[in-house]
């Protein structure tokens, strides 16, 4: 089927390329460009009816000029959209060409009705993606391309992974107060500080780090698995769980970080895609105790294809080489052939990002119940 889908776009190319020669002869030069454009669109399209719907919806932006072909971010989407097709059929609902008839089109959309899911634990779930590279390469917004083109009824979360660490250790906190006997409560959890030299150093984190092994509990106690319920509240809102910036700097996270995804991918058979300018192996190095983050690593490349993104190019910085990126309050700077000082320069830069809508200020609520004030913002700024 894959050779006579081949050789057919090869022939459709052929004719289509026969007939624009045969314009170009009586077109004018303009005329025979414009042709050569038409030809190669309809090739195109052709090519289209065999690529996934992830590559597609990429093309499609580049196309509508809202970026640029990227050969590193086109193998990344590939890859990505394996993941994508694999998370499609797991839920019962099988990958139908664009170039199929509408009758074959509506028979295998009613026999999808009759498969049932799929196992969703770790044997028959698909593997997710890790895509990890340099910053400014194109990982968020493909991550985000990922998420934005699953189908809607595929449940579906996308945090970044600081934020999603934050309510993790926020949830546990909660379950362990609302269950006294759950595990971490009780005299473990409230044992004395080390005296002395163990206020400071290493003597002080390992405590910290059997302190927190002990309040996350353990499938082998009796008593109530706090990682293990809150891992089974994810799975409930979720099957494909995003996570852009992954990079683990905090002791109570590497310590938790293998219990939590084991109950994640072995156990719920949840679908993680992330991504990282760090490589799984480079994770947390240097960090104290991280021999009890390394398992962490292999769980990493068991149920995620691993990809480096091997891009030099960073986006950030596109339009902006010759711009300057900070001022001094006090300093003079040259916008607009004038002399002007950095608060003026920020001013304008400020009315150019907001659209000159006006500012006001706005109290942003963070963790722990705190606040932040902020004098002046405006449509995200």
């Amino acid at each position: 089927g894959t050779m006579w889908r081949a050789l057919r776009a090869l022939e459709g190319g052929r004719r289509c390329g026969a007939r624009v020669c045969k314009d170009v002869e009586r077109a004018s030069a303009g005329d025979a460009r414009w042709c050569a454009f038409a030809a190669a669109e309809r090739v195109e399209t052709v090519e289209d009816a065999k690529r996934s719907a992830l590559e597609r919806r990429y093309r499609a932006m580049v196309r509508e000029k809202a970026m640029r072909v990227d050969a590193a971010q086109l193998e990344a989407v590939r890859v990505l959209a394996g993941a994508y097709d694999e998370i499609v059929r797991s839920n019962g609902i099988a990958a139908l060409s664009a170039g199929q008839s509408g009758l074959v089109t509506r028979v295998r959309s009613a026999l999808a009705w009759l498969i049932p899911p799929a196992n969703q634990h770790a044997e028959s779930a698909p593997r997710g993606v890790y895509l990890h590279g340099g910053v400014g390469c194109g990982k968020t917004m493909l991550m985000d391309l990922f998420y934005d083109t699953l189908p809607e009824h595929i449940t579906k979360t996308r945090l970044h992974f600081h934020d999603f660490m934050l309510q993790f250790h926020a949830a546990v906190h909660k379950l362990k107060s609302e269950h006294p006997h759950a595990a971490g409560h009780g005299s473990g959890s409230r044992q004395e500080r080390p005296h002395g030299q163990a206020h400071h150093g290493k003597q002080l984190q390992q405590h910290r780090v059997q302190s927190l092994l002990h309040g996350l509990g353990s499938a082998s106690k009796p008593t109530k698995d706090s990682v293990a319920d809150v891992a089974a509240s994810i799975r409930s809102r979720c099957r494909v769980l995003c996570l852009d910036e992954f990079q683990v700097t905090d002791i109570a996270d590497a310590v938790v970080l293998r219990r939590l995804f084991a109950e994640l991918l072995e156990r719920h058979g949840l679908v993680l895609v992330a991504t990282s300018n760090r490589a799984p192996a480079e994770l947390y190095q240097n960090g104290l105790q991280r021999e009890l983050f390394l398992p962490f690593i292999p769980l990493v490349h068991k149920h995620c294809v691993v990809h480096d993104m091997a891009s030099r190019t960073d986006y950030r910085l596109s339009g902006a080489r010759r711009q300057t990126v900070y001022w001094l309050e006090r300093e003079l700077y040259e916008r607009n052939g004038e002399r002007v000082d950095g608060s003026a320069a920020v001013e304008e830069v400020f009315a150019f990002l907001t659209e000159g809508e006006r500012a006001r200020e706005i109290v942003l609520r963070v963790e722990h119940g705190r606040t932040l004030r902020v004098p002046h913002a405006s449509k995200g700024v």
